[in-house]
């Protein structure tokens, strides 16, 4: 037989349904579609208005998601939103390590395998506020 060319990895090359954009304090929603449809363009988008002045759009691209932050934050509007999956780290746990163990140590041993490591938390008892022998590694 023969082995088709195709790649058969379902995540490879996979784009993201980006976050929704939370817009607070909307009086004038007519106004806020107008500008919406400037960022958005020709591509598809969806707006709901939910209680207490509070609007959420949804984007069907994560460009026009970009767009639609720059925007906010170019105007001093309040707004909402999540990281985009693809902008989001990769959280590994590390367990067994006694709690003592300095970040900076852990730190060097990842990079020295190879890993960019952007934070390290030690674990915390969500009671007794006690540190475990367990620590988050965002890479």
């Amino acid at each position: 037989m023969k082995e088709d060319s195709i790649d058969r990895n379902p995540h490879s090359n996979k784009i993201h349904k980006p976050p929704p954009v939370f817009l607070r304090g909307v009086v004038n929603c007519v106004e806020l579609i107008k500008r919406v449809r400037d960022i958005a363009g020709n591509e598809q988008y969806c707006t709901k208005c939910l209680a207490y002045n509070v609007t959420k759009i949804i984007c069907v691209t994560p460009e026009t998601c970009r767009k639609q932050v720059r925007y906010c934050e170019g105007n001093n509007i309040l707004y909402r939103t999540y990281r985009l999956e693809e902008e989001r780290a990769y959280r590994t746990v590390i367990k067994y390590l006694h709690h003592s163990t300095d970040n900076e140590d852990i730190r060097q041993e990842l990079y020295e395998l190879g890993h960019n490591v952007q934070n390290i938390i030690n674990v915390q008892h969500r009671t007794a506020k006690e540190p475990l022998n367990l620590f988050f590694a965002d890479l």
